[in-house]
């Protein structure tokens, strides 16, 4: 069996370096689905639990070009997530070598975990990995525009690397501003874009902990008034929110406003929920492994994202200076309460587009108009 898969693997890399040298795969797309590349495996529910760790195939909705068309019409999907959900032609945007698949990486939203395995995972299938999509073809491009592909220090210009790299992933802050400068110098909008997402209590709560983890043995560095003034300021204060959108400006953010004004709070959710639709797939930090499994039976993927390391639990380290009742007691909660409530409402509305998504990728949700 093992000898099979690794077969399948040789497979996928010899189809994906024929496409990296050539432009027929572009011309005539080609299906990669794992039922082609593993071949009968793929269709055997002893293997499929024990390699890939779910024991029924998805079942796609029928391809439909009418409810592609009125995915794209909608503005709810890019063109990629729509091809993929109701065409028969498209690849898989996870391995097709003509998309991009980049990873926003949020500050501690078990990023870390997702961000590792996908990076993993294209290398292993020998694809490019880039990491900083936001200075080395963003800021360089600005800087040097109209560069040819190789500039004079020999590095990739912008371009060549917009075009070629197959996965970008870290601590991108790509904002809209930057999503539609990196479309522009890319030359289409063949882009796949995930995320993740996690309660502001925890991620902020997190994010205190990244800061002061190198003073973790200096009582005076780590303590509860420091958590406290941590959420209630910059860089905690709405830090993910911040983060997303690529506007500081909301660390000064009063959330009293959103408390006194509904009106301003319904202004602010449907700024927010047009936002998250740039995502066409979202993890749940606190669900990482099984949102793999649902990841590797959407898009077909064979070989399969390994889906086992859930989040890392640092909560061990956290307790050792301060303790598990101080880090969700009543003063941090109304801390979050006051301070968070940017990141309150975009966690709320990346949940929403999060299920909306795996509803319409397994053939739940159907477009109006058909």
């Amino acid at each position: 069996m093992a000898r099979v898969t690794w077969v399948a693997v040789a497979v996928a890399v010899a189809v994906i370096w024929a496409c990296a040298v050539s432009s027929t795969c572009a011309a005539e797309p080609r299906r990669f689905y794992g039922s082609e590349v593993c071949g009968k495996d793929w269709n055997e529910t002893e293997w499929r639990e024990k390699t890939a760790k779910f024991s029924t195939r998805l079942r796609r909705a029928p391809a439909d070009k009418c409810q592609e068309t009125m995915c794209h019409r909608s503005g709810q999907l890019s063109r990629v997530g729509c091809g993929h959900a109701f065409s028969s032609s498209w690849l898989s945007p996870i391995l097709d070598n003509t998309t991009t698949v980049i990873y926003n990486k949020p500050r501690k939203c078990g990023s870390t975990t997702v961000q590792g395995k996908l990076r993993e995972y294209y290398a292993r299938l020998g694809f490019i990995n880039g990491d900083f999509l936001d200075k080395d073809v963003i800021w360089r491009a600005r800087s040097r525009p109209g560069t040819v592909v190789q500039d004079v220090s020999g590095r990739h210009s912008p371009e060549f690397m917009a075009k070629t790299t197959k996965f970008w992933g870290w601590h991108l802050e790509f904002s809209e501003q930057m999503r539609e400068e990196y479309l522009a110098i890319r030359g289409n909008k063949r882009v796949f874009l995930m995320s993740s997402n996690r309660p502001p209590m925890g991620q902020v709560v997190s994010s205190f902990f990244e800061v002061k983890k190198h003073v973790l043995d200096v009582p005076s560095e780590v303590t509860l008034d420091k958590l406290i003034h941590y959420i209630s300021n910059a860089p905690g204060k709405n830090n993910n929110y911040a983060y997303h959108v690529g506007d500081s400006s909301v660390y000064g953010f009063n959330c009293s406003r959103l408390t006194e004004s509904p009106e301003l709070t319904a202004a602010k959710r449907a700024e927010i929920e047009k936002f998250v639709k740039r995502y066409d797939w979202i993890f749940d930090a606190d669900q990482v492994s099984q949102d793999f499994v649902s990841f590797n039976q959407i898009f077909e993927l064979c070989p399969f994202i390994h889906p086992e390391g859930n989040l890392r639990k640092r909560s061990h380290l956290y307790n050792a200076v301060l303790s598990k009742e101080q880090l969700t007691g009543p003063e941090v909660r109304q801390a979050v309460d006051d301070h968070m409530c940017l990141d309150t409402l975009l966690y709320e509305e990346m949940a929403k587009r999060r299920e909306f998504l795996l509803q319409l990728y397994s053939g739940a949700y159907r477009f109006p108009g058909c």
